[in-house]
């Protein structure tokens, strides 16, 4: 199970064994779940199993200990545009890093929120950011 699909709360010695600062980690998490609340709060993975969708997919973006945060998802179906940046980004792999893309003001879209720009139609622009986040080539 990758570290974002976890759903049991993380430990101390956890966290650490992935480098992870705990008394950090608890504050930005606390933070991050209450702007995700805001864009409609998150489902569980037996809710998607319902809707037909695997939640197993590198394509969906799982917050520890609460879920998949909804906006990935339209008529219980998961947003095209949404799986392809999420899988881009490896948000199995870091989870926290592909939230902070979506819900973190970007300097290169006028400090605009990438959701708000999903929930605004801007695909192109979304893929032009996910791209510009991706690590560089050595």
């Amino acid at each position: 199970m990758a570290l974002g699909r976890q759903m049991h709360p993380l430990s101390d010695d956890e966290l650490r064994k992935a480098n992870i600062n705990p008394k950090q980690f608890r504050a930005d998490r606390a933070v991050m779940v209450i702007v995700i609340m805001n864009y409609g709060g998150f489902v569980d993975e037996t809710t998607l199993r319902a809707w037909g969708i695997d939640p197993d997919s590198p394509k969906i973006l799982w917050v520890p200990e609460q879920g998949a945060p909804i906006f990935q998802f339209d008529n219980r179906q998961l947003r095209d545009i949404v799986g392809e940046i999420n899988e881009l980004l490896d948000a199995q792999g870091d989870p926290s890093g592909v939230c902070d893309f979506w819900f973190m003001a970007n300097y290169l879209a006028s400090n605009q929120l990438p959701v708000e720009l999903l929930l605004h139609g801007q695909h192109a622009l979304l893929i032009d950011l996910a791209k510009a986040d991706l690590p560089l080539d050595d």
